[in-house]
């Protein structure tokens, strides 16, 4: 399961784990980011003790995949490359401009702030590469998410599709005493909104 840095997130996951647990007899493991504390503290009080960490990297390893990044798409037309750019069939790309427009843009995209989807592309290259050491265990049964837009989830969410993982995810609830969840198994559902299902 990915969990979220807020913490009202980071607790439905871990209650939607634990009853998955209870479901299945399957073991749980978080994926959080380094240095995450309070989401780590969240999950071992709900005893999901087993953690994946996403890694920043140090400046050296940044400045390595934002070179990258500037050698995969050229500047012309950059956008229009960006939104179509995958890499072994995940949408970096997309990861990348929805993660920039939500998180680095102030007004409208243009060519005044095209650095800012280099560095959303830089991270999503570097999750990507990440997702390949969490992703090649054969233990993955189900993914719970919160999130299935954005980085690192966009990445996530097709790795699993694309390795026949089944998703479950969460998208609100209709009374406070509920939580809402649907489920991907099919590469179709790529693109599709969580409330079609």
């Amino acid at each position: 399961m990915t969990l979220s840095t807020h913490p009202i997130h980071a607790i439905i996951q871990c209650i939607l784990g634990n009853n998955f647990r209870k479901l299945t007899g399957y073991d749980c493991k978080a994926i959080i980011n380094e240095n995450d504390i309070l989401t780590r503290f969240i999950a071992k009080s709900f005893s999901i003790n087993k953690f994946e960490i996403l890694i920043n990297g140090n400046i050296f390893k940044r400045f390595f995949y934002y070179y990258k990044s500037l050698n995969l798409i050229k500047s012309e037309k950059c956008l229009k490359k960006l939104v179509v750019l995958k890499s072994e069939k995940i949408e970096i790309g997309k990861s990348a401009y929805e993660f920039a427009v939500r998180n680095y843009i102030k007004e409208l995209p243009s060519e005044d702030n095209i650095h800012l989807f280099y560095l959303a592309l830089s991270k999503s290259l570097h999750v990507l590469n990440q997702s390949q050491k969490i992703f090649n265990s054969k233990d993955i049964a189900l993914f719970l998410m919160a999130e299935i837009q954005f980085i690192p989830n966009r990445i996530f969410f097709q790795k699993c599709l694309l390795n026949k993982i089944p998703i479950y995810a969460s998208y609100g609830a209709k009374k406070e005493d509920q939580i809402s969840i649907c489920c991907f198994d099919s590469l179709k559902s790529f693109n599709q909104h969580r409330m079609k299902f």
